[in-house]
Protein backbone atom coordinates (compact mmCIF):
# COMPACT_ATOMS: atom_id res chain seq x y z
CA UNK A 1 0.00 0.00 0.00
CA UNK A 2 1.34 3.43 -0.90
CA UNK A 3 1.77 5.81 1.99
CA UNK A 4 1.89 8.93 -0.19
CA UNK A 5 3.93 12.00 0.56
CA UNK A 6 3.10 15.66 0.94
CA UNK A 7 3.91 17.96 -1.96
CA UNK A 8 5.23 20.65 0.34
CA UNK A 9 8.14 21.25 0.56
CA UNK A 10 9.42 20.31 -2.91
CA UNK A 11 12.38 22.11 -4.45
CA UNK A 12 13.89 22.52 -7.92
CA UNK A 13 17.58 23.21 -8.44
CA UNK A 14 19.57 23.64 -11.64
CA UNK A 15 23.25 22.65 -11.59
CA UNK A 16 24.31 26.15 -12.72
CA UNK A 17 21.06 28.06 -12.37
CA UNK A 18 20.69 27.27 -8.68
CA UNK A 19 17.56 27.02 -6.56
CA UNK A 20 14.30 28.06 -8.23
CA UNK A 21 12.00 29.34 -5.51
CA UNK A 22 8.31 29.90 -4.95
CA UNK A 23 7.03 26.69 -6.59
CA UNK A 24 3.28 26.50 -6.46
CA UNK A 25 2.66 23.35 -8.48
CA UNK A 26 4.53 20.84 -10.61
CA UNK A 27 3.40 18.69 -13.51
CA UNK A 28 5.92 15.87 -13.37
CA UNK A 29 7.42 14.32 -16.52
CA UNK A 30 5.90 11.39 -18.37
CA UNK A 31 8.54 9.30 -20.09
CA UNK A 32 7.54 7.99 -23.49
CA UNK A 33 8.96 5.37 -25.80
CA UNK A 34 8.54 5.52 -29.57
CA UNK A 35 7.38 2.33 -31.31
CA UNK A 36 7.89 1.64 -35.02
CA UNK A 37 5.35 -0.35 -36.97
CA UNK A 38 7.12 -3.40 -38.44
CA UNK A 39 3.97 -5.00 -39.84
CA UNK A 40 3.91 -6.34 -43.35
CA UNK A 41 1.58 -8.28 -45.57
CA UNK A 42 3.24 -11.45 -44.28
CA UNK A 43 2.53 -10.66 -40.59
CA UNK A 44 0.81 -13.61 -38.96
CA UNK A 45 -2.69 -13.70 -37.46
CA UNK A 46 -3.59 -10.25 -38.83
CA UNK A 47 -1.83 -8.54 -35.92
CA UNK A 48 0.50 -5.59 -36.28
CA UNK A 49 4.02 -5.92 -34.90
CA UNK A 50 6.17 -3.18 -33.39
CA UNK A 51 9.77 -2.49 -32.48
CA UNK A 52 10.64 -0.28 -29.52
CA UNK A 53 12.75 2.78 -30.22
CA UNK A 54 14.30 5.55 -28.17
CA UNK A 55 12.87 6.75 -24.84
CA UNK A 56 12.02 10.42 -24.31
CA UNK A 57 12.49 11.55 -20.67
CA UNK A 58 9.71 14.12 -21.14
CA UNK A 59 9.08 17.55 -19.69
CA UNK A 60 8.17 19.02 -16.32
CA UNK A 61 6.14 22.20 -15.91
CA UNK A 62 6.36 24.40 -12.84
CA UNK A 63 3.96 27.14 -11.79
CA UNK A 64 5.83 29.68 -9.68
CA UNK A 65 4.67 32.62 -7.62
CA UNK A 66 6.04 35.62 -9.53
CA UNK A 67 9.03 37.29 -7.88
CA UNK A 68 10.71 40.11 -9.81
CA UNK A 69 14.06 39.08 -8.31
CA UNK A 70 13.81 35.73 -10.18
CA UNK A 71 13.12 37.15 -13.66
CA UNK A 72 16.78 37.65 -14.64
CA UNK A 73 17.67 34.14 -13.44
CA UNK A 74 14.78 32.57 -15.36
CA UNK A 75 15.62 34.50 -18.54
CA UNK A 76 19.29 33.47 -18.27
CA UNK A 77 18.29 29.83 -17.75
CA UNK A 78 16.50 29.65 -21.11
CA UNK A 79 19.69 30.79 -22.84
CA UNK A 80 21.88 28.30 -20.95
CA UNK A 81 23.21 24.96 -22.14
CA UNK A 82 21.91 21.71 -20.70
CA UNK A 83 22.46 21.29 -16.98
CA UNK A 84 21.42 18.81 -14.32
CA UNK A 85 18.03 19.64 -12.81
CA UNK A 86 17.09 18.05 -9.48
CA UNK A 87 13.63 17.87 -7.92
CA UNK A 88 13.72 17.04 -4.20
CA UNK A 89 10.44 15.90 -2.68
CA UNK A 90 9.31 16.31 0.93
CA UNK A 91 10.49 12.81 1.90
CA UNK A 92 13.99 13.51 0.46
CA UNK A 93 13.37 11.44 -2.69
CA UNK A 94 15.15 12.96 -5.69
CA UNK A 95 14.47 12.95 -9.42
CA UNK A 96 17.36 14.28 -11.51
CA UNK A 97 18.07 14.58 -15.21
CA UNK A 98 20.04 16.65 -17.66
CA UNK A 99 17.83 19.19 -19.38
CA UNK A 100 17.20 22.71 -20.46
CA UNK A 101 14.55 25.37 -20.15
CA UNK A 102 12.04 24.92 -22.97
CA UNK A 103 9.86 27.85 -22.00
CA UNK A 104 9.76 30.52 -19.33
CA UNK A 105 7.29 33.34 -19.03
CA UNK A 106 4.51 35.13 -17.26
CA UNK A 107 1.70 32.85 -16.19
CA UNK A 108 -1.49 34.53 -15.06
CA UNK A 109 -2.75 37.50 -13.08
CA UNK A 110 -6.19 37.13 -11.53
CA UNK A 111 -8.26 39.34 -9.28
CA UNK A 112 -8.28 36.80 -6.43
CA UNK A 113 -4.80 35.29 -6.75
CA UNK A 114 -1.10 36.07 -6.99
CA UNK A 115 0.70 36.67 -10.29
CA UNK A 116 2.37 33.49 -11.51
CA UNK A 117 5.29 32.52 -13.75
CA UNK A 118 5.50 29.30 -15.79
CA UNK A 119 8.67 27.31 -16.37
CA UNK A 120 8.93 24.18 -18.56
CA UNK A 121 12.01 21.96 -18.57
CA UNK A 122 12.78 19.55 -21.42
CA UNK A 123 14.84 16.59 -20.21
CA UNK A 124 17.66 14.97 -22.16
CA UNK A 125 18.96 11.49 -21.42
CA UNK A 126 18.10 9.01 -18.69
CA UNK A 127 16.74 10.39 -15.39
CA UNK A 128 17.71 9.01 -12.01
CA UNK A 129 15.38 8.52 -9.08
CA UNK A 130 16.58 7.95 -5.52
CA UNK A 131 13.93 6.99 -2.97
CA UNK A 132 13.87 8.96 0.27
CA UNK A 133 12.59 7.90 3.66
Amino acid sequence: MADGIAGNPTTLTGGSTGLIGNIRSITLPNMERVYFDTSSMSSTNDYRTFLGGMIDAGEATFELVFDKADVATLHAAIEAVLETWTIVFSNASTWACSGGVKSSGAGSANIDDVVTWNLTLKFSGKPTFVAGV
